[in-house]
């Protein structure tokens, strides 16, 4: 029975050690874009849905398209995340990958961060990204959407003293005074005049959206579906 147990054990062992290889195997073809090293170690039991990056977030931060395609079609689980990574789409549009942004966004993945509400508009205007800024605008992406914080992507922009990124945002429709009286802290244009981060976001001296009755009933009906 001791020696039975013994043999049963290096079995799982060795078993194990060869499962390790070829996750391994699969986080290395990624890396390196060899479709043909994925396919193996999927072809032989690998799921990269474990270890510290999951598989899917290091292609999608890499912009390989071609593997992510193979990934979701083996399986992987498309909005895994973890303490260290957010999901794969936000991964994409921090690499500024916009055609893998394109194709996590056919899938209808969660487009925020967990905890901060972040869409990919905040991260892009964060890392002043213009074509991904531009590509999430034609995507119908709203230049004044809300986190969770009511920070609008203008706003992130300004702070990160992102100029191009606001010229852009302003361009399409981003307000500098987005609901100031309805949320603690400061909209964009006080940001601006204090770090006079951008000259024509710092010209604009009237917020008359700030009396925009219509304006304030969209946002109460935001803050209602966010709270049920």
């Amino acid at each position: 029975m001791i020696q039975f147990l013994k043999i049963s054990a290096l079995t799982l062992l060795t078993h194990s050690l060869v499962a390790m290889d070829y996750e391994r195997q699969l986080i290395t073809g990624i890396l390196a874009g060899d479709l043909q090293l994925v396919q193996e170690a999927l072809d032989n039991g690998a799921t990269g849905d474990g270890g510290a990056m999951p598989a899917l977030h290091a292609a999608a931060g890499l912009g390989k398209d071609a593997i992510i395609e193979l990934l979701i079609d083996r399986g992987s689980k498309t909005n895994l995340e973890n303490t260290h990574w957010p999901s794969p789409l936000l991964q994409a549009v921090f690499g500024g990958h916009v055609s893998t942004v394109k194709l996590l966004l056919k899938l209808s993945l969660d487009d925020r961060l967990p905890f901060t509400g972040d869409t990919p508009l905040h991260l892009a205007a964060q890392t002043g990204d213009s074509n991904m800024l531009s590509a999430l605008l034609q995507l119908g992406f709203k230049p004044n959407v809300l986190n969770r914080y009511f920070v609008t992507p203008l706003e992130i922009a300004v702070r990160n003293n992102q100029a191009e990124a606001v010229d852009i945002l302003l361009a399409a429709g981003a307000s500098p005074c987005f609901y100031p009286e309805l949320k603690q802290g400061k909209d964009a244009l006080q940001y601006a005049q204090q770090q006079e981060a951008n000259l024509r976001l710092y010209s604009l001296n009237e917020c008359s959206l700030r009396k925009n009755k219509q304006i304030q009933q969209s946002l109460k009906r935001f803050l209602s579906l966010k709270t049920h």
